[in-house]
């Protein structure tokens, strides 16, 4: 059965409109990866929470080019470099929740 998918890019884009979004949550089971090392309208959301999952192997569908490591670091780092600070509970381990803020 085809399921629709919509790409977290444009439901932000919809969702903001030329203003702020106050706060998103991820629970995407291991597609957070891809979703927020990817995104290019974080700039507009000023909280997030979520989870990061560790799946090894990852299928070769949900490599992203030039990211070599899926760990909690990972996002982290992502996150920090896009203005926000971020704090982790059990960071490096299989499953880490996240707060993000700028």
């Amino acid at each position: 059965m085809p399921v629709k998918t919509v790409q977290f890019d444009e439901i932000i884009s919809r969702v903001a409109r030329n203003s702020r979004i106050r706060m998103v949550k991820i629970d995407a089971e291991g597609s957070e990866y891809g979703i927020l090392l990817t995104s290019n309208q974080l700039e507009v959301i000023d909280e997030m929470v979520g989870e990061i999952h560790v799946k090894e192997p990852f299928s070769p569908h949900c490599l992203i080019k030039g990211i070599n490591e899926y760990n909690s670091f990972t996002i982290s780092d992502c996150l920090k470099r896009r203005g926000f600070q971020v704090k982790m509970d059990h960071p490096g381990g299989r499953l880490t929740h996240f707060w993000a803020k700028r």
